[in-house]
């Protein structure tokens, strides 16, 4: 429903984490190289769900002491991403 990037299709391959939204509707998905989740593509979820999704999961990496490199980015949210 959510998946506006032309990477959201990958989150289905096998061998992917998800990280789930808490407090909205939505999913990272994402994998883990020597330390850095690397996701390909935006989170999924509503537009106006997305600031508060990347920052849970920001939260989440940071909790675990994981680096973050999101790739394959579109501009629709840079402005979160710059925020964040």
């Amino acid at each position: 429903k959510f998946g506006q990037n032309c990477s959201s299709y990958l989150t289905l391959e096998k061998g992917k984490s998800y990280y789930f939204g808490k407090s909205v509707n939505g999913l990272v998905a994402y994998g883990i190289v020597k330390g850095t989740v690397v996701v390909l593509g935006e989170p999924i979820c509503a537009a106006k769900d997305f600031t508060i999704l990347l920052s849970e999961f920001k939260n989440y990496c940071q909790d675990n002491a994981y680096s973050i490199i999101i790739l394959n980015t579109t501009s629709m949210f840079l402005k979160e991403y710059e925020m964040l």
